[in-house]
C-alpha cells in the first residue's frame, strides 16, 4: 500500500451508503489527500442523505452518487464494499464486471457460503487484487487477551 499512499488524484468507489459504509465516507471527507472522485453507489440513498454528505464534504472532493453500476468508471484506486454480507458477493461481482479496483476492502461477515469465498479467492488472485477485510475487533484489547489464550492452549 506504499505507492499508494503517495498517490495523488486518488479515485475511490464505495458501495453500500449505511452506518459502516457512511463511516467509510466520514473518514475519506477527513482526508488531506488529493482524492479525485469519490463515487457512491447505494440503492436506497436519499435527498437528507446527500445534504448531510455534501455539509461534512470541507475539502469540495467531488462526489457522485449512482444505482447502477453500469454508471461507474472503468477504474478506481481503491474499492471499498460495505454492504449487508447477504449482498455482498453480488456487489463484489457486478462491481469486477463493470470496473476494476487495484485495492478492495471488504467488511466481515464476508459472504454467507463457501461457494461465494471460492469465487472471491479466484477473482483477487486472476486479477492482482490487494483485499483487506475490515475486523476492527481483532484490534480490540479483550480479543488479543481471548486469542492469546485460545492460542497458547488448542487451536480452534
Amino acid at each position: 500500500m506504499e505507492n499508494f499512499a503517495k498517490k495523488k488524484n486518488i479515485n475511490i468507489c464505495l458501495i453500500g451508503l449505511g452506518n459502516i459504509g457512511f463511516r467509510h465516507l466520514q473518514s475519506i471527507l477527513k482526508l488531506k489527500k488529493e482524492i479525485n472522485k469519490i463515487d457512491i453507489i447505494d440503492i436506497k440513498y436519499n435527498q437528507i442523505i446527500k445534504k448531510k454528505i455534501y455539509s461534512l464534504n470541507k475539502n469540495n472532493f467531488q462526489i457522485n452518487f449512482y444505482q447502477s453500476y453500469t454508471k461507474l468508471r472503468k477504474k478506481y484506486d481503491i474499492c471499498i464494499i460495505s454492504t449487508n454480507s447477504d449482498v455482498r458477493f453480488y456487489a463484489l461481482k457486478k462491481f469486477y464486471r463493470y470496473s476494476y479496483s487495484k485495492y478492495l476492502i471488504l467488511e466481515k461477515f464476508l459472504f454467507l457460503n463457501a461457494k461465494h469465498f471460492k469465487y472471491c479467492k479466484k477473482l483477487i488472485k486472476e486479477n492482482n487484487i490487494i483485499a483487506y477485510i475490515n475486523c476492527p475487533r481483532r484490534t480490540y484489547k479483550i480479543y488479543k487477551k481471548i486469542s492469546y489464550k485460545i492460542k497458547s492452549k488448542t487451536k480452534v
